[in-house]
């Protein structure tokens, strides 16, 4: 779970993972409980909730997204992680007929370069990203955030150059940087409006 604020500054509210395999109805059943559950104390506005996310549909694009369907899709965006360089963190929906949902089209590149531009910054600057000292934050969590992926330059389909990130290996355990990029999409889908708020 991560909290957004102003100028894209960010609170890591929690990182789960959940017991089994997604192909099995036990692991939806244990991620609508843990959405459903989660609330956040604010000490101006009270009680928080989740409100939106973005959750991968590459592997079993079936399960994932007539979950999501059930859920809400609008609360539960199905997504694919494009590969291609220069695409904007939220590329673009295509609809997926079949299942009856849209499908969106997150610009991994984008997001990677947004998260690594903001790891470490200063508490006290604009973007920077707040971590609570709890178990879930631990050293693994980190090395897996920042250690999995190494960025290069590559020239696009544009004739522009972008940094293009792979993983280090195929061992490599990069879910907290990926969760990351997914909550990116999602807070850009949502756009909300800190001055209203």
């Amino acid at each position: 779970f991560v909290g957004w604020g102003i100028q894209d500054e960010t609170w890591g509210l929690g990182y789960h993972v959940l017991p089994g395999q997604t192909k099995e109805p036990g692991v939806w059943k244990d991620l609508e409980e843990l959405l459903k559950a989660s609330r956040w104390k604010h000490a101006q506005l009270g009680t928080l909730r989740p409100v939106k996310g973005c959750i991968d549909s590459n592997y079993l694009p079936s399960t994932v997204r007539k979950w999501c369907k059930k859920f809400g899709a609008t609360r539960a965006i199905p997504s694919t992680g494009s590969r291609v360089l220069g695409d904007p963190i939220c590329r673009s929906y295509h609809l997926d007929k079949l299942r009856g949902v849209r499908v969106l089209s997150i610009g991994t590149h984008e997001a990677k370069d947004q998260i690594f531009d903001r790891i470490g910054r200063p508490m006290d600057e604009a973007g920077c990203m707040h971590y609570p000292a709890i178990d879930c934050y631990g050293q693994t969590y980190f090395q897996n955030l920042t250690e999995t992926e190494v960025g290069s330059q590559k020239q696009a389909r544009d004739g522009n150059f972008y940094t293009h990130y792979d993983k280090v290996s195929d061992s490599a355990r990069n879910e907290p940087l990926d969760i990351r990029v997914y909550a990116w999409a999602a807070m850009r889908k949502l756009n909300p409006n800190y001055g209203k708020i």
